[in-house]
């Protein structure tokens, strides 16, 4: 293995700067808006909650989260598409979607 990357540098550079990249959490909540198996909700970053918090309140509550992004000051966050109003009714409880 290390011929190969020898004789191939730059695929050793691809390598160390994806380590440092998280990729695949934006390939699987892509693959499953694809597939119709996820559906995306909007969260408003200024909610008062991180990105990250908001998910484990939702994953705490039984909800399979697939994904979370954050794009122009909202989360966005892949769950899966059987459990969306229910996830909906849980982050309007909590007052999490600025409603």
């Amino acid at each position: 293995m290390s011929e190969i990357l020898d004789e191939f540098p730059a695929l050793v550079d691809m390598i160390q700067a994806g380590g440092y990249l998280d990729w695949i959490s934006p390939a699987a909540g892509l693959a499953g808006e694809f597939s119709g198996v996820t559906a995306a909700i909007m969260v408003p970053a200024g909610c008062g909650y991180t990105g990250t918090e908001v998910a484990w309140y939702l994953v705490n509550n039984g909800v399979m989260v697939y994904g979370i992004f954050e794009v122009n000051e909202t989360f966005m966050l892949s769950v899966a598409e059987h459990q969306v109003e229910y996830a909906r009714r849980l982050l309007a409880a909590a007052g999490m979607l600025g409603e």
